[in-house]
């Protein structure tokens, strides 16, 4: 497959380039630094080749902010998109970075999802102006040639003017006539609001600088001007007196077009040609600073599984779409009295509006323009909402609580928009503090894993567990899982966490079978992030050899979702796992709408079927049905079926009538300390000796 670009990462971070490389590789062709000096060697020998550069601002040898300051000063680099990786997050900070050239900031703990798609579109945008910045590269040069310059000779003896023979090429022939004779004539050929500028340039006879410049526009021809860099220079008699000026005219017009595209170009959005993120930044401070006595709104919105539109209909129409709703946004904001508005990547807008606008309504006619947009398909705005009171907040601390709302819109179903309030503000703060502080807390093993047993009805024994983690705080006591584990799986630091569980699983076999304790199969689990990790299968082998556990006692949970988004990678994880020995469970079967294609081509061994993943409007003869159904064919397929989620009697009866005799579930047991399993995992061999006994 050919690669759409090349992309050198910069970084000592082995575990961050990791992450990188699993993100890009099947994209772009990779290169790696581990400091700023190998870099600048990379970036010497393949400039022309790179697509952009993910660099980390502290590193040995050579920092990130030298290796800005060589890219930037360095006019063939310096359009390279340099993506830059922090893990400060002040103001300060950021600004400077952007000040050395940075085109986006990254903070870390990096978030893939993000990080990859921030990253592939700066790519895709800079290859497209690419040619574009060449192009006008050159032309910057010729510029400066002589060819396009002609030459003006006043006589300060006789006050006249004499025109070089290439003056035609670039104005009308009539243009001879402002310079016959002194004062020039030059009210009908300079462009009126220059007039005044251009008047005193001309005065020559009444010059003190030897050398001068300006930048207006001539008359070329009945009705269009064009940009001239005139510049002046007197020349001396050799007694002091004045013998000639020679007058040197520019045409700039190329050079003036190059430098105002450059300038759009710097200040707005490439694809929808409204401000960007830097431009708006600006825009806000200054808004709010000349309206002291006013609140504001800030706004960030995006469209709901947007993805999804770039999938089905193509890039074309998704980037159609943007430049749509970008100019409904446009339309909306300048027909109010105070407001700004940019668009800061792929689907993502912000604006800034006052509070005595209609917020509702202006979200009710976004809305309403997407409903009308022809295509097949629900566009959807979600909406972040933070009501500006201190206008002395940083802008983009700002944007990142209506950010935080707009995420947290996005999670419910029902919530289209969302306000940032104090709840939100304490739900940010303690996620904050959460990742923070997790790898402080692996090295002290605040992470604990729990096991909850698994049963066979059938003969009211245990026949294994799963692996939980939980996160013993030492000042808020237990942590939900709830709450970090899905912010480890959007920073990558769940796959860190997998495999602190799997060597405790491991350690804890092996303690059971040197103890004389029945070693019983226990399950965990594999997230998505694990399975970029191309070292996965030796990894697991390593951790588990290690402790000298047979293969079958240590088994192997993959959630649904997985089938869908990481389905080639699965395949292959699921197959290797199989060949050393090893169980594959699908965790939450049923949840999702992937598992049933899916099961045609991935190998797996159990599935586990949470019974509560029925709506409860459905009738109970019903959810018998679609039980039955899986659980039949499963069995068919030679797979077992484990259900979890079971907490009631009734429940176990019913799966006993769908032969279903294995369950995982709080009417069994809940979630245990490992030690409180090993004590009912004794109690119920002594419970079978002295039944044996009798």
């Amino acid at each position: 497959m050919n690669k759409e670009g090349l992309i050198l990462i910069v970084d000592d971070d082995i575990s961050s380039t990791k992450i990188l490389r699993h993100l890009f590789r099947d994209i772009y062709e990779i290169e790696e630094a581990v400091n700023g000096q190998d870099a600048l060697a990379i970036i010497e020998q393949k400039a022309d080749a790179l697509s952009a550069i993910i660099l980390d601002v502290y590193m040995p040898v050579m920092d990130g902010y030298t290796v800005l300051e060589r890219i930037s000063g360095n006019e063939k680099w310096k359009n390279i998109p340099v993506i830059v990786m922090t893990s400060e997050s002040a103001v300060e900070s950021d600004q400077k970075l952007f000040d050395l050239g940075a085109h986006q900031i990254v903070h870390k703990p990096i978030n893939a999802g993000i990080v990859k798609k921030q990253i592939h579109n700066i790519v895709k945008a800079y290859e497209k102006h690419k040619d574009f910045i060449q192009i006008s590269g050159l032309e910057r040069t010729l510029i400066h040639n002589t060819t396009n310059t002609f030459i003006c000779v006043y006589d300060f003896h006789k006050k006249t003017a004499e025109l070089g023979d290439n003056y035609q090429n670039f104005v009308s022939a009539e243009f001879q006539k402002v310079f016959a004779q002194y004062p020039f004539q030059i009210e009908n050929y300079v462009l009126p609001k220059n007039l005044e500028t251009a008047r005193h340039f001309f005065d020559v006879e009444h010059k003190t600088e030897e050398y001068e410049e300006i930048e207006i526009r001539l008359r070329v021809d009945t009705v269009h001007y064009k940009w001239f860099k005139i510049s002046m220079l007197l020349n001396n008699e050799g007694n002091g007196y004045r013998d000639h000026a020679v007058i040197l005219f520019t045409d700039i017009e190329k050079e003036v077009e190059a430098k105002e595209k450059l300038t759009f170009m710097a200040m707005n959005d490439m694809l929808t040609h409204i401000p960007n993120m830097r431009t708006f930044s600006i825009h806000v401070r200054k808004m709010l600073d000349e309206n002291p006595n006013e609140k504001f709104y800030m706004l960030t919105m995006d469209l709901y599984q947007f993805n999804l539109v770039n999938k089905l209909f193509g890039y074309g129409e998704g980037d159609a779409i943007l430049k749509y709703f970008a100019t409904k946004i446009q339309e909306l904001i300048e027909a109010y009295d105070k407001g700004v508005y940019c668009r800061m990547a792929s689907d993502i807008f912000y604006a800034c509006f006052s509070e005595q606008e209609d917020l509702q309504e202006y979200l009710r006619v976004l809305r309403a323009s997407l409903r009308s947009y022809p295509i097949k398909f629900e566009l959807r705005l979600c909406a972040g909402i933070y009501i500006i009171e201190d206008k002395s907040e940083n802008v983009e601390n700002m944007i990142d609580c209506a950010t935080y709302a707009r995420n947290e819109a996005k999670r419910g179903l029902l919530h289209e928009e969302q306000y940032y309030d104090e709840h939100l503000r304490e739900k940010e703060y303690f996620e904050t503090m959460v990742i923070s502080e997790m790898e402080q807390a692996l090295e002290s093993e605040q992470f604990e894993v729990f096991l909850q047993p698994q049963y066979d009805t059938f003969y009211e024994k245990m026949i294994g567990s799963e692996a939980l983690i939980r996160w013993n705080h030492p000042q808020k006591g237990y942590l939900s899982p709830g709450i970090f584990i899905p912010l480890f799986e959007q920073n990558g630091f769940i796959t860190e966490l997998d495999y602190y569980v799997l060597k405790v699983v491991c350690r804890t076999i092996r303690s059971w079978s040197d103890r004389g304790i029945e070693v019983l199969p226990v399950s965990v689990n594999v997230s998505r992030c694990d399975l970029y990790d191309s070292n996965l299968i030796e990894r697991i082998l390593k951790t588990v050899n290690a402790y000298q556990v047979p293969h079958d006692m240590v088994e192997f949970e993959i959630t649904e979702s997985a089938f869908i988004s990481e389905k080639e990678l699965l395949t292959e994880f699921t197959v290797n796992l199989r060949k050393e020995g090893f169980r594959v469970l699908i965790d939450d079967f049923g949840s999702g709408y992937s598992a049933l294609n899916s099961l045609k081509d991935i190998q797996v061994d159990v599935l586990k079927i949470d019974i509560k993943f029925l709506p409860a409007s459905i009738k109970e003869a019903r959810a018998s049905i679609i039980l039955k159904s899986i659980i039949e064919m499963a069995q068919k397929l030679g797979l077992d079926v484990i259900a979890e989620g079971v907490e009631q009697k009734e429940q176990v009866e019913l799966l006993e009538t769908l032969c279903c005799d294995k369950v995982q579930g709080f009417y069994y047991a809940r979630p245990m300390p490992i030690a409180d399993y090993e004590e009912k995992v004794q109690s119920n061999n002594r419970e079978k000796e002295h039944w044996g006994n009798e």
